[in-house]
């Protein structure tokens, strides 16, 4: 699966990393999907790969501000 995140009218955070996160039924915990960082592409565009397909009833993407690195 693949997953084009895109930032828009917001900056990057100077002290940290934005990770995406997959949150489903049936999983122990959400599972990372990757980081969004200042590194990302000028066009503020980062293409994650995810090893699974998204189920469009049920999942959802959450995004949170982590230490740079990931949690």
């Amino acid at each position: 699966e693949r997953i084009l995140a895109r930032y828009s009218n917001v900056a990057p955070p100077e002290d940290g990393v934005w990770q995406l996160w997959l949150i489903r039924d049936g999983l122990p915990a959400p599972q990372s999907i990757g980081l969004i960082s200042r590194e990302t592409g000028a066009d503020g565009e980062a293409e994650l790969r995810f090893t699974e397909p998204l189920l469009p009833a049920g999942d959802l993407l959450a995004i949170s501000l982590e230490p740079v690195g990931g949690s």
